[in-house]
């Protein structure tokens, strides 16, 4: 397994305030898109790779479930994997996995980096 759970694993639905962070996340670390310090903690570390012309989350699973309509308390962690379909810069289509961290700051999720 790419990713460690500790509970029994949960997909998010794409309306979920997670799967929005980490699919704005991916799109401003990924591509050219700007952006990126709304996603991140300021101690998280990641700058941005503008590999790729373009993202779509296909899939995320975290550790445990997530509310879908608000953030749960301050500090509250999630470890994620997101599967991504890109387009490189020549136009190859690829598969993405990234193991994500996040944690609820000032009432919203935030990414404080890749596990």
């Amino acid at each position: 397994r790419q990713m460690c759970i500790r509970d029994s694993p949960s997909a998010l639905a794409a309306a979920s305030p997670a799967f929005v962070t980490i699919n704005g996340f991916l799109t401003s670390f990924l591509t050219s898109a700007t952006g990126l310090e709304r996603y991140v903690t300021p101690d998280s570390g990641l700058v941005a790779a503008a590999d790729y012309r373009s993202v779509q989350v296909t899939k995320l699973v975290a550790n445990h479930s997530a509310p879908d309509d608000t953030a749960p308390a301050e500090a509250t962690t999630l470890h994620v994997l997101a599967t991504v379909n890109a387009v490189t810069a020549q136009f190859a289509p690829v598969q993405l996995d990234y193991p994500i961290a996040l944690k609820v700051t000032a009432g919203r999720w935030s990414v404080t980096g890749l596990d």
